[in-house]
């Protein structure tokens, strides 16, 4: 299936575009800084013990843009798949993340079936656990059609344990190091990550993409962004 519009949130509007823009900003001037030397990756631990983005999350995004042509000026140019939450809104039910309504639309979309769904979280919504609730429901779902679930997250076991039943074997909980790449991966056709955050904003900026209409670079192709994206959890991706 290549029709993202059909599994996509609702389009960003008004003052969250703002935010958004804002957000890119700051992702781009530390992405920047660690390409320019100035973010070694050798200093990883100093920015986990602040909770802060480190040049490990930068490298793999450095590797993320690579597989693409343009890079991040690609990426840049599809701003209009990009989503921003307050996490303040959604602690006090204002509203809710745009992660539960792109795995409702996921499941609900009769011509398709992604036939395996993997998260990669870190603390799996650990602030705010109506979220987790809801987002572990909604695998349920996808495990009762038959889906393999994937979870890889920071967040002990014993936090899904009402679901255990549903993950496949390769699942990981409970991770001494947060992976520097975090998404929803649908098949091998949707990707929703995140970019870097740092747990002291409200502020998170998620971008959805169709991995069977991206611009790759030439001798690049979907094989070598879905190896990258299974790197993430330690497995060859076998094509």
């Amino acid at each position: 299936m290549s029709n993202i519009e059909a599994v996509a949130p609702k389009k960003a509007a008004g003052e969250t575009l703002e935010l958004i823009e804002m957000l890119w900003d700051a992702f781009n001037e530390n992405y920047d800084a660690f390409k320019a030397g100035k973010m070694p990756l050798e200093d990883e631990i100093n920015y986990q013990l602040f909770s802060s983005p480190g040049p490990s999350q930068y490298k793999a995004f450095s590797d993320f843009f690579d597989i693409l042509e343009g890079g991040k000026d690609y990426i840049r140019s599809l701003k209009g798949q990009m989503y921003m939450h307050d996490f303040a809104d959604v602690k006090d039910g204002t509203t809710e993340p745009d992660i539960l309504e792109l795995l409702q639309k996921l499941y609900a979309t009769d011509d398709y079936n992604p036939k395996e769904i993997t998260l990669i979280s870190g603390l799996l919504w650990g602030q705010h656990e109506e979220t987790r609730k809801k987002i572990l429901s909604r695998f349920k779902q996808f495990h009762d059609k038959k889906n393999k679930v994937r979870l890889l997250t920071r967040a002990d076991k014993e936090v899904t344990e009402e679901y255990t039943s549903i993950f496949s074997d390769d699942s990981q909980f409970y991770m001494p190091k947060r992976k520097p790449f975090h998404f929803v991966l649908a098949g091998n056709d949707y990707l929703y990550f995140e970019f870097p955050h740092t747990e002291s904003t409200v502020f998170r900026l998620n971008m959805l993409l169709d991995l069977n209409t991206l611009n790759y670079k030439k001798g690049k192709s979907k094989t070598d962004m879905l190896r990258f994206l299974y790197s993430q959890f330690d497995a060859e991706y076998d094509g």
